[in-house]
């Protein structure tokens, strides 16, 4: 709700290890809880008693191209909102989305379509609404109609809020229903304009969430993606909600499901990013048990990313992504030597926003310089403040 890598490498079999361990985990202790809020914190065994588990062979060479992650010239939402070049626009997204299919480099693309879809301050929806309809209006592509449908869902959960049901206003839910209506039938066009398009069908998935649809209904879109590209993990994402209990699945589907992935993680290690999906939701189910520092937890996310960036030394978006588990196991002295790294630019990794990373970048440099000299004290206190200016919270910290 978020660059890509540009050589072609075989992924180490301890890093593959890791996150089927650590998929392996959450897969048996969700199998033993009576329901999703009783999940306990993973016991984790031991990596070596899995070896027998993967055969190295199915640990295939992927696309690897982290180095795009970083955008070049300008930025998705400049083009369109304030430039309004549609032209330049379905250049870039043609671009993105003709790469190699496989890991990251559905990545940036499904990123690109978030960005011109999201709901923000800099663009009022109704202007959106607007410039997208246009933007439809002229075009024989599918992109705009695939932005547009991403948009009214996105527009649907602005109006619906992201809570329980039951929490919801009563006068929301008509409005909410109409903006899923429209984000399906802006959806269903993209299809008919181009089939081949994954991100297409991965958003049909949420929106079936949203829309109730029934699993076949669900099913027939996730097999349109992996008929296209097994690993696009953001359509595997989208099943994932769509079957968790609170949804339209039950234990035992959700059970079945993560067993599929447990399967597919063998010869697609970047579903390992639907397994940290997992964990965010279980964290959110078990806010007072679950603890991203305990080393059941942190260590296999520790050692996966380590691979990675030692396989891709110069990736922002890694670096950032590492940082934001650094930060939420209190890693303090790693949180801050990754976020140096990555320098002052964003790299849609996680964090929201770069207003949300440079206010955590600052919080970050105030939790690490506790216990330092004065010096360096200062120091870390008067970068907190260029980061992250006129923010209560920082100013309450370096206070």
């Amino acid at each position: 709700m978020g660059s890509l890598r540009q050589s072609c490498r075989t992924v180490g079999l301890s890093a593959a290890i890791a996150t089927l361990v650590l998929l392996s985990a959450a897969h048996v202790a969700f199998a033993q809880s009576d329901t999703l809020s009783s999940l306990k914190v993973p016991e984790l065994t031991d990596a070596e008693q899995l070896l027998s588990l993967i055969d190295p062979a199915n640990v295939v060479a992927v696309q690897d191209r982290y180095a795009v992650l970083e955008w070049e010239g300008p930025r998705p939402r400049h083009l369109l909102y304030e430039s309004t070049a549609f032209d330049e626009v379905e250049s870039l997204l043609r671009e993105l989305s003709t790469r190699p299919r496989g890991d990251y480099p559905a990545t940036v693309y499904w990123y690109a379509i978030e960005s011109l879809a999201e709901v923000r301050d800099d663009v009022a929806v109704e202007s959106q609404r607007a410039i997208m309809d246009l933007w439809c209006k002229n075009s024989k592509s599918h992109y705009p109609w695939l932005v547009r449908g991403a948009f009214n869902y996105e527009d649907g959960f602005r109006i619906r809020g992201r809570g329980w049901a039951t929490e919801v206003a009563k006068d929301a839910w008509p409005k909410f229903r109409e903006r899923i209506e429209w984000s399906q039938t802006d959806l269903l066009q993209a299809a008919r304009l181009n089939a081949s398009d994954p991100a297409v069908f991965a958003m049909l998935i949420s929106v079936d969430t949203a829309a109730g649809s029934t699993r076949e209904v669900m099913e027939g879109h996730f097999e349109a993606v992996r008929e296209l590209d097994p690993a696009y993990y953001p359509a595997w994402i989208a099943k994932l909600w769509y079957l968790l209990p609170r949804w339209h699945g039950t234990e035992e589907s959700l059970r079945e499901f993560l067993g599929e992935i447990e399967i597919q993680i063998k010869s697609h290690p970047w579903l390992f990013e639907v397994m940290l999906n997992y964990l965010d939701i279980v964290r959110g189910e078990q806010r007072d048990s679950f603890e991203w520092s305990d080393t059941k937890i942190y260590e296999p996310i520790k050692e996966a990313f380590g691979r990675r960036i030692s396989m891709h030394p110069d990736s922002v978006y890694l670096k950032q992504r590492f940082a934001l588990y650094a930060y939420r196991a209190e890693d303090w002295d790693r949180a801050v030597s990754l976020m140096d790294e990555a320098g002052d630019v964003y790299a849609n990794s996680g964090w929201d926003s770069l207003e949300t990373y440079n206010e955590y970048r600052a919080r970050t440099y105030l939790k690490y310089a506790r216990g330092k000299s004065n010096a360096e004290i200062l120091r870390y206190a008067k970068r907190a403040l260029e980061l992250a200016p006129d923010n209560y919270w920082v100013d309450y910290d370096v206070a």
